[in-house]
């Protein structure tokens, strides 16, 4: 246990300096676009910062995202990272959750920084039941992370695939089996991402529309909590086919 601890502590460093990354280079959109303001303009509105901000967040979520997946499938075939003695299922756990954590750390630094850069002004919203508030949040952010870990899981699936198959295929069809399965991957990615921003909107856009009541938005809280148990189910079962190619059909580089 002590062994899988400090494993997914350094990997949970190691992927944050993605997360580092992708927040600085948001800030420096930022700042670029603010500047560009300014000069147009001549002025910039209170809530100016805070929106561009968030405006930019998409983006760096999809490109965070795809950042940790490569991160993700680099361990599984490094040799530093499988030959420590430890099983491949505590492996495996430990680089997908730290994979999920880090994203997390994410979000967290996301809320921060757009607090810090301006609040909102509550006036101009329709604030639903604060007594229901904290279902719908969550069931949001249940949606949006069993979305993630699928995406995340399917991706190591179809890469451990992939490794599987060219064992038995001569080095001449080894590309053009790798092709099918990059294809595949980027419509995966292209759902997922397409997914969690619509989802994301959605959710915003309710929360803070006049026309809908929150009987309403109560009423889709409970069928996103079991689609979200449905995608849970998905993860579980990519898991369990990763964590036996992982463990069979996958060598350290």
């Amino acid at each position: 246990m002590t062994s899988s601890i400090k494993l997914m502590r350094t990997m949970i460093r190691q992927k944050s300096s993605s997360v580092h990354k992708v927040i600085g280079l948001q800030l420096l959109a930022l700042v670029i676009t603010l500047i560009i303001q300014l000069w147009q303009q001549g002025h910039l509105d209170a809530l100016d910062p805070a929106g561009f901000f968030a405006s930019y967040g998409m983006l760096a979520t999809m490109v965070l995202f795809v950042l940790l997946a490569l991160r993700t499938e680099h361990i599984w075939t490094n040799s530093v990272f499988r030959l420590i003695p430890i099983t491949d299922t505590r492996l495996y756990i430990s680089n997908l959750l730290s994979t999920f954590l880090n994203f997390v750390y994410f979000l967290i630094l996301e809320t921060i920084i757009t607090g810090l850069l301006g609040s909102l002004d509550l006036a101009d919203f329709n604030m639903p039941n604060t007594s229901h508030l904290f279902g719908y949040v969550t069931s949001g952010l249940a949606l949006i992370f069993t979305l993630l870990l699928v995406g995340w899981t399917f991706i190591s699936m179809v890469h451990l695939l992939g490794k599987m198959i060219s064992t038995f295929l001569p080095e001449t069809k080894q590309g053009f089996i790798q092709l099918v399965l990059y294809i595949v991957v980027f419509f995966l990615l292209f759902f997922v991402l397409s997914t969690i921003d619509n989802t994301i909107g959605n959710y915003v856009n309710n929360f803070f529309s006049p026309v809908y009541s929150m009987g309403t938005l109560y009423q889709i809280i409970g069928p996103i909590f079991i689609l979200s148990g449905f995608m849970l189910l998905w993860v579980i079962l990519f898991s369990l086919i990763n964590i036996y190619l992982l463990k069979y059909w996958t060598e350290a580089k």
